[in-house]
């Protein structure tokens, strides 16, 4: 697949950058790993991981 969510995944691969970080640490293995909208790392379920708010519409 080489759409723009591919080309941005191999970036963020290489930058590291935490906004991508379901790809950096290779967590990409279903719908339920998505980026927090407020903290933007990626996490589980509908409670951010991270800075814990509600993940809302991501």
């Amino acid at each position: 697949m080489s759409t723009r969510k591919a080309r941005e995944a191999d970036e963020a691969r290489r930058k590291g950058h935490h906004a991508h970080m379901k790809y950096v640490l290779g967590l990409n293995d279903g719908p339920h790993v998505r980026a927090c909208q407020h903290c933007r790392r990626a996490t589980l379920g509908r409670v951010c991981y991270w800075c814990g708010k509600r993940r809302g519409l991501w």
